[in-house]
C-alpha cells in the first residue's frame, strides 16, 4: 500500500499566495469581478479562477498582477504589511501620486488605468 506524503511547505504556499490574489481582486474589484479582472490581467477566467485556487503562477502574470494593483511584492509574498505601495513623504515624488491615483481607478465602478473612457 502506497504511503501518503504530507504537504509540503510549497503546497501551503501556494495556498497563502491564492488567498492572498483573491483578496486583492475582490478588494479593488469587488466579489464579482471574476472576468473583468481576468481580461484585465489578460489570462482567461478559468486560467485566473485556478491561481485563486492553488496552481502555481506563473512569474509573468505574478508582475503583472503587482503592476496593475500596485500591491506590496513582499505582502503578496510573505503577508508582511503594508498590503499596497506607500507613497513617500516627498511631495515632489510624482511616482507615488501617481501610483495612489491608478489604485483609485481600480476600485470597482471606475475606470481602469490605460483604457479610454
Amino acid at each position: 500500500m502506497a504511503r501518503r506524503r504530507k504537504p509540503s511547505g510549497s503546497f501551503h504556499s501556494r495556498w497563502q499566495l491564492a488567498d492572498r490574489l483573491r483578496t486583492i481582486r475582490t478588494e479593488l474589484f469587488g466579489v464579482n469581478s471574476l472576468a473583468e479582472f481576468a481580461r484585465l490581467i489578460d489570462v482567461p477566467i478559468r486560467t485566473w479562477y485556478s491561481y485563486e485556487t492553488g496552481v502555481t503562477v506563473p512569474a509573468e502574470v505574478l508582475l503583472r498582477f503587482v503592476e496593475l494593483t500596485l500591491v506590496e511584492p513582499r505582502w503578496l509574498l510573505h503577508g508582511q504589511e503594508p498590503r499596497y505601495r506607500v507613497a513617500t513623504a516627498n511631495p515632489d515624488d510624482e511616482e507615488a501620486e501617481t501610483s495612489a491615483k491608478t489604485r483609485a481607478q481600480l476600485r470597482p465602478g471606475r475606470i481602469e488605468p490605460n483604457r479610454p473612457p
